[in-house]
């Protein structure tokens, strides 16, 4: 429930600052509803979706594109989704995180929470894929570089925060 509530969060958070047409840092830190500090934009990206191995199809300014490889994490998968489907949306934390490019062709960690539209009107956090890695983009415009294998503690926000502060 706490976690279910954090994403709410985590999206109305990012929709009044990054999609409010903002300069400069845009969204608000997330907090956990126990109050603790600011999620990074490694942990705030793990945080905001279904994972999923996506190849990005078009991308316009933090409106992106992408069709499904593979589900790499069902869980919270609020509506039925296959490898070959498509999704799109905002990139929500865009221009806090973004220091990654991304750009048609490029495999990506895509992060997706369907809005009223389905999977075609997503809240989105994205991270480079690498065959044994994700990058992910910074809030000082730097690229962390996690391992796959650690894609479960991303996920868990306590064990996240811990380890990518």
């Amino acid at each position: 429930m706490w976690r279910r509530l954090a994403i709410v969060l985590l999206l109305a958070t990012a929709a009044t600052g990054c999609l409010g047409g903002q300069s400069g840092s845009g969204a608000r830190a997330h907090h956990e509803p126990d109050g603790g500090p600011a999620l990074s934009c490694v942990c705030e990206s793990a945080a905001a979706g279904t994972a999923l191995h996506a190849t990005v199809l078009e991308r316009t300014g933090s409106h992106l594109r992408a069709r499904v490889e593979a589900i790499v994490d069902p869980r919270g998968a609020p509506a039925p989704l296959a490898a070959g489907d498509e999704v799109a949306g905002t990139w929500v934390l865009a221009e806090r995180c973004g220091s990654i490019p991304v750009a048609a062709g490029d495999e990506v960690l895509l992060f997706a929470t369907p809005g009223a539209g389905g999977w075609l009107d997503s809240d989105l956090a994205v991270a480079r894929w690498g065959a044994t890695t994700f990058t992910f983009g910074t809030d000082e415009g730097d690229q962390v570089v996690v391992p796959a294998a650690d894609l479960a503690m991303l996920q868990d926000t306590r064990t996240c925060r811990s380890l990518w502060p």
